[in-house]
């Protein structure tokens, strides 16, 4: 069914979620660029881990190098080489 609906190009999408995501757009207003939508993402796992880069990066199944490249490059001054944000 899916790879029929791939075909045609599209997909039947479910229009409300099964589980709660607040973080998902409401209106076409709310939509944002996916990467930036992402790296918010990444850095609020940041924060959550209260800023361990490696157990961010292993509960995000990223490694470090890609988180890091996702938050941006303020904060590899920032971190040591134990993966802990100053």
């Amino acid at each position: 069914m899916i790879d029929e609906q791939r075909r045609r190009g599209s997909l039947e999408v479910a229009t409300e979620p099964t589980e709660p995501m607040t973080f998902l757009p409401k209106t076409v207003e709310d939509i944002r660029p996916l990467e930036e939508a992402r790296n918010a993402y990444a850095r609020r796992a940041l924060a959550l881990h209260r800023g361990d880069v490696h157990a961010t990066a292993r509960a995000l199944q990223i490694t470090d190098p890609t988180l890091l490249a996702r938050l941006g490059e303020g904060l590899h001054e920032t971190t040591t080489r134990i993966g802990k944000a100053r």
